[in-house]
Protein backbone atom coordinates (compact mmCIF):
# COMPACT_ATOMS: atom_id res chain seq x y z
CA UNK A 1 0.00 0.00 0.00
CA UNK A 2 0.90 3.59 -0.59
CA UNK A 3 1.52 6.36 2.15
CA UNK A 4 -1.69 7.39 0.84
CA UNK A 5 -3.90 4.72 0.84
CA UNK A 6 -2.52 3.52 4.61
CA UNK A 7 -3.47 6.98 5.62
CA UNK A 8 -7.03 6.51 3.80
CA UNK A 9 -7.42 2.83 5.52
CA UNK A 10 -5.92 3.20 9.49
CA UNK A 11 -9.38 3.10 11.72
CA UNK A 12 -6.90 2.89 15.08
CA UNK A 13 -3.23 3.88 16.09
CA UNK A 14 -2.65 2.89 19.55
CA UNK A 15 0.39 3.68 21.12
CA UNK A 16 1.36 2.72 24.77
CA UNK A 17 4.21 2.71 27.25
CA UNK A 18 5.09 1.21 30.41
CA UNK A 19 7.40 2.61 32.71
CA UNK A 20 8.73 4.01 35.53
CA UNK A 21 5.72 6.61 35.87
CA UNK A 22 3.21 3.91 35.01
CA UNK A 23 1.32 3.06 31.88
CA UNK A 24 0.13 5.75 29.44
CA UNK A 25 -1.79 4.82 26.44
CA UNK A 26 -2.23 7.66 23.17
CA UNK A 27 -5.44 6.40 21.07
CA UNK A 28 -5.85 7.36 17.65
CA UNK A 29 -9.25 6.26 16.02
CA UNK A 30 -11.80 7.01 12.93
CA UNK A 31 -15.30 6.04 13.25
CA UNK A 32 -16.98 7.20 10.01
CA UNK A 33 -16.22 10.64 9.32
CA UNK A 34 -15.23 11.28 13.08
CA UNK A 35 -11.73 11.19 13.48
CA UNK A 36 -10.28 11.59 17.26
CA UNK A 37 -7.16 11.10 19.66
CA UNK A 38 -7.40 10.12 23.88
CA UNK A 39 -5.17 9.34 26.56
CA UNK A 40 -5.26 7.58 29.07
CA UNK A 41 -2.86 6.16 32.07
CA UNK A 42 -0.56 7.93 34.79
CA UNK A 43 1.23 11.38 33.93
CA UNK A 44 2.95 11.11 37.20
CA UNK A 45 3.33 8.27 39.67
CA UNK A 46 0.67 8.42 41.63
CA UNK A 47 -1.75 10.88 39.56
CA UNK A 48 -4.32 8.92 36.66
CA UNK A 49 -4.34 11.14 33.72
CA UNK A 50 -7.29 11.16 31.10
CA UNK A 51 -7.85 13.70 28.84
CA UNK A 52 -11.91 13.36 26.71
CA UNK A 53 -11.29 12.71 23.10
CA UNK A 54 -10.64 15.31 20.95
CA UNK A 55 -11.75 15.81 17.54
CA UNK A 56 -9.43 16.16 14.84
CA UNK A 57 -9.88 17.53 11.16
CA UNK A 58 -9.62 15.48 8.09
CA UNK A 59 -6.41 18.03 7.22
CA UNK A 60 -4.98 17.15 10.98
CA UNK A 61 -5.40 13.36 10.54
CA UNK A 62 -4.17 13.41 6.73
CA UNK A 63 -1.19 15.34 7.89
CA UNK A 64 -0.24 13.27 11.06
CA UNK A 65 -0.90 9.84 9.77
CA UNK A 66 1.17 10.93 6.83
CA UNK A 67 4.50 11.18 8.73
CA UNK A 68 3.67 8.61 10.43
CA UNK A 69 4.05 6.62 7.79
CA UNK A 70 6.34 8.47 5.44
CA UNK A 71 8.59 10.04 7.02
CA UNK A 72 8.72 7.84 10.24
CA UNK A 73 8.38 4.40 8.30
CA UNK A 74 6.52 2.61 11.02
CA UNK A 75 4.70 -0.18 8.64
CA UNK A 76 8.81 -1.41 8.15
CA UNK A 77 9.12 -1.47 12.04
CA UNK A 78 9.64 -5.52 13.17
CA UNK A 79 7.07 -7.16 15.03
CA UNK A 80 9.33 -6.91 18.49
CA UNK A 81 12.65 -4.64 19.07
CA UNK A 82 15.43 -6.82 20.96
CA UNK A 83 15.90 -5.91 24.74
CA UNK A 84 19.19 -3.88 24.74
CA UNK A 85 20.75 -5.53 27.81
CA UNK A 86 23.03 -2.36 28.88
CA UNK A 87 20.00 -0.35 30.46
CA UNK A 88 18.00 -2.32 33.95
CA UNK A 89 15.42 -0.13 33.73
CA UNK A 90 13.20 1.36 32.04
CA UNK A 91 10.39 1.51 29.07
CA UNK A 92 8.56 -0.49 27.22
CA UNK A 93 5.69 0.22 24.40
CA UNK A 94 4.07 -0.99 21.75
CA UNK A 95 2.16 -0.26 18.96
CA UNK A 96 -1.01 -1.43 17.48
CA UNK A 97 -2.39 -0.05 14.54
CA UNK A 98 -5.47 -1.62 12.55
CA UNK A 99 -6.97 -1.00 9.23
CA UNK A 100 -10.65 -0.82 7.29
CA UNK A 101 -9.96 -4.41 5.75
CA UNK A 102 -9.46 -5.54 8.83
CA UNK A 103 -5.65 -6.31 8.99
CA UNK A 104 -3.18 -5.05 11.77
CA UNK A 105 0.24 -3.86 12.68
CA UNK A 106 2.44 -4.41 15.72
CA UNK A 107 5.11 -3.49 16.87
CA UNK A 108 7.13 -2.71 20.20
CA UNK A 109 10.13 -2.73 22.17
CA UNK A 110 11.88 -3.32 25.38
CA UNK A 111 14.74 -0.37 26.08
CA UNK A 112 15.04 -0.54 22.67
CA UNK A 113 13.23 1.74 19.54
CA UNK A 114 13.69 2.28 16.07
CA UNK A 115 16.60 4.75 14.45
CA UNK A 116 14.22 7.51 13.71
CA UNK A 117 11.82 7.34 17.13
CA UNK A 118 12.77 11.22 17.28
CA UNK A 119 10.56 11.38 14.64
CA UNK A 120 7.60 9.47 15.52
CA UNK A 121 8.00 11.08 19.37
CA UNK A 122 7.99 14.55 17.69
CA UNK A 123 4.84 13.60 15.70
CA UNK A 124 2.70 12.25 18.75
CA UNK A 125 4.09 15.02 21.28
CA UNK A 126 1.45 17.49 19.39
CA UNK A 127 -1.14 15.81 21.06
CA UNK A 128 0.22 14.41 23.86
CA UNK A 129 3.60 15.94 26.02
CA UNK A 130 3.56 11.98 27.25
CA UNK A 131 5.59 11.99 24.25
CA UNK A 132 8.37 14.07 24.86
CA UNK A 133 11.38 13.92 21.98
CA UNK A 134 14.87 15.15 22.64
CA UNK A 135 16.37 16.58 19.39
CA UNK A 136 20.02 14.75 19.50
CA UNK A 137 23.33 15.31 17.75
CA UNK A 138 23.26 11.78 16.76
CA UNK A 139 19.35 11.16 16.12
CA UNK A 140 20.12 7.30 16.82
CA UNK A 141 18.98 5.18 19.23
CA UNK A 142 19.84 1.33 19.84
CA UNK A 143 17.32 -0.95 17.77
CA UNK A 144 18.51 -4.55 18.51
CA UNK A 145 20.34 -4.67 15.62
Amino acid sequence: MTVKELVENVTKFEMESFGYLGTRTLIFERNGEERTVRCEGCAYVFEEYYFAPKTLTEEEWDNLFGRIFGECGVMKYPKEFENNDLILDGETWSMHIEFANRRAKNSGGYNAYPGNWNLLAKALAAYDGFYDYEEEESGEYYDGE
